[in-house]
């Protein structure tokens, strides 16, 4: 077998003269690999993360890491099911840039501060807070930051402790693309729904039915 593929660590070596040739003989095509110039090691564009809770006595949640294949389908990098989310983040991901979800962060912004200023137009300011997130400009990041204070004192605290650095795009040192949201997570999260409420080999077994289901299609 070895001889006919060649090593598993050896392949992850050739994917770099594979995407190469995929451009060269199918113009057109897109194939990028990325490689991380420090570590020599593949590097994924995105990652999204998500803990649903399962559906029973003991709270347990499923830790899940999905992507997107060349083709923007849905694709399972991880899961794993332990009884509290906790740091994996920092630990596992040394040296990557967290970004937080908006719509999360907007949900949290209106329950905290705009409940509040109950005379204040809750989808107003929730598209200032957007405006916040989305420039690129740092100056104008500061101008709806300022706005938002202006209008409402308390939204000070809330902005500082929310570290603006992990969704402004201002501020955010790594590439989001445009990718706000944790969209892609919660759809793997609805795609397993029924699995929150079973035990947990048979919850195991579907996820993986699921994952095989859509590898084999």
């Amino acid at each position: 077998m070895h001889d006919i593929h060649g090593t598993e660590k050896g392949c992850y070596d050739r994917l770099r003269w594979y995407c190469r040739v995929i451009r060269e003989t199918n113009p057109g095509s897109v194939a990028e690999c990325e490689i991380d110039p420090v570590t020599s090691k593949f590097k994924w564009s995105l990652i999204f993360l998500d803990e649903p809770r399962i559906k029973n006595k003991y709270k347990d949640c499923i830790l899940v890491a999905v992507s997107n294949d060349a083709n923007d389908d849905l694709f399972t990098i991880g899961y794993s099911i332990v009884d509290a989310e906790n740091d994996a983040v920092e630990q596992l991901f040394v040296g990557s840039h967290h970004s937080y979800c908006l719509r999360h962060l907007v949900d949290n912004f209106v329950k905290r501060v705009l409940r509040s200023y109950q005379k204040h137009n809750k989808k107003h300011w929730s598209s200032v807070f957007k405006k916040v997130a989305y420039t690129p400009s740092l100056q104008e990041h500061e101008q709806h930051i300022n706005n938002i204070i202006d209008s409402m004192p308390l939204a000070r605290v809330f902005i500082v402790q929310s570290h603006p650095q992990s969704w402004a795009n201002a501020l955010f040192l790594g590439d989001r693309w445009g990718v706000m949201n944790n969209n892609i997570a919660e759809c793997w999260n609805n795609w397993v729904k029924l699995a929150h409420y079973l035990p947990i080999v048979a919850m195991v077994d579907h996820i993986h039915m699921q994952i095989m289901n859509i590898i084999h299609r």
